[in-house]
């Protein structure tokens, strides 16, 4: 079966190309991750990677469908433009200026409620406690934040984006730094096509050259060289395989072993939501209820807890779930595609960036009800409604 799912990847890959050529597109973003993650876990370095089951393929297949199924239909289907809900009495920048201040004061809080921030506790005590950084709830909504303000920031080139750099070193916070980073290549990548200039694809592969062994070097950091090397299970000719190499494999990869694992034990369809809705919820709210007396062990390794975006949906509603939630994020990502490039602004290709960077970690986390992502379509339209993408990036 796994030579059908190759087939069906590789012919909706076409179509999406021939299709369009220009733009970059939902379908072709979200079949290529998926073929080039099938393909990487087809090496097997580690011993925690088996064979992937008939059922885990015909639950990518049903996904793949799906999501491509959406995105057809909302081909078809004409945007019109929503009525302005909010009447705005600031401008975007003064708006802009005001969640800036908002945000280092609400970091500064969080530093105090905290006693201090996880690269400070990295020196003085050899652990980061990054986990417990930060006050529950409110952090995933300022890592939200974070990530919003940085990308605009970058992108206008404004010395405030340094501001952001630093949130992520010193609450070492990987998740921060490469959506940050992600929505900024992203929102580059859409102006230039727009503007129909050339893109250097070399100099975007340096970059995540660079990107494999920075991500390498913070994860020996936070986490210790020898527990990656202790962990990682590696077969007798991938042993001397660089520890940078090994965190990237392992986190592109080790997903699908426990989605692979979890669709063995278990028929699926059992929590019928409360997954879904406990990423929903604030921290501090989970921690008062329990919506669900489901907890099946099937990670591959504790250590290892990604499942991909398919693990909660697939325990709540089983495959039936994974057709429908896939149909209607293609029919979202393509609405949001729409309406970037038939009405160009910021606001509009922040949307479309937030959507693609959510396709790329498809198989890491559910991004799509993930806090510190979702939270940013909130702070998109406050914040940016009326900003012109066009403008040169000048240091305030």
């Amino acid at each position: 079966m796994i030579y059908g799912l190759y087939t069906i990847l590789i012919i909706l890959i076409l179509i999406s190309f021939v299709k369009n050529k220009k733009n970059i597109n939902p379908q072709k973003v979200f079949n290529l991750i998926f073929l080039f993650i099938i393909i990487l876990y087809q090496f097997k370095l580690s011993y925690l990677q088996q064979n992937l089951s008939d059922r885990t393929i015909l639950l990518f297949v049903l996904a793949i469908l799906s999501f491509n199924i959406g995105c057809i239909i909302m081909t078809k289907i004409k945007i019109k433009e929503l009525k302005q809900i909010i009447n705005y009495k600031t401008s975007s920048e003064q708006r802009i200026k005001i969640a800036n201040y908002i945000f280092v004061i609400l970091f500064i809080i969080e530093c105090i409620y905290t006693g201090g921030f996880p690269l400070l506790f990295q020196i003085l005590y050899g652990k980061s406690h990054y986990m417990n950084f930060g006050i529950p709830s409110l952090h995933g909504a300022l890592n939200g934040l974070a990530i919003c303000l940085g990308s605009y920031f970058i992108i206008k080139k404004d010395k405030r984006r340094f501001i952001y750099y630093l949130f992520g070193l010193v609450t070492m916070s990987r998740q921060v730094i490469i959506s940050m980073i992600l929505e900024t290549v992203i929102i580059n990548l859409i102006i230039k096509k727009r503007n129909n200039e050339k893109i250097n694809y070399k100099k975007y592969a340096i970059y995540i050259v660079i990107f494999i062994f920075l991500f390498g070097i913070f994860g020996n950091i936070r986490s210790g060289k020898e527990t990656m090397g202790n962990i990682f299970y590696a077969k007798e000719e991938y042993k001397n395989v660089n520890s940078s190499i090994m965190w990237i494999y392992s986190y592109a990869t080790f997903s699908v072993s426990n989605l692979n694992n979890l669709v063995s034990l278990s028929p699926g369809a059992i929590t019928h939501g409360t997954q879904l809705l406990s990423d929903f919820l604030p921290t501090i709210l989970l921690r008062k209820i329990n919506l669900s007396e489901f907890n099946i062990k099937y990670l591959v390794l504790s250590n290892f807890n990604v499942s991909t975006s398919f693990a909660p949906v697939y325990i709540d509603f089983g495959l039936w779930g994974i057709f429908i939630f896939y149909l209607i994020i293609g029919f979202i990502s393509q609405y949001f595609y729409k309406k970037n490039y038939t009405n160009f602004s910021f606001k509009n290709t922040l949307y479309y960036a937030i959507i693609l960077h959510n396709i790329i970690f498809i198989f890491f986390n559910n991004m799509f009800v993930f806090l510190p992502i979702i939270v940013q379509f909130i702070y998109t339209p406050l914040l940016f409604n009326g900003q012109n993408i066009s403008e040169e990036g000048k240091d305030n």
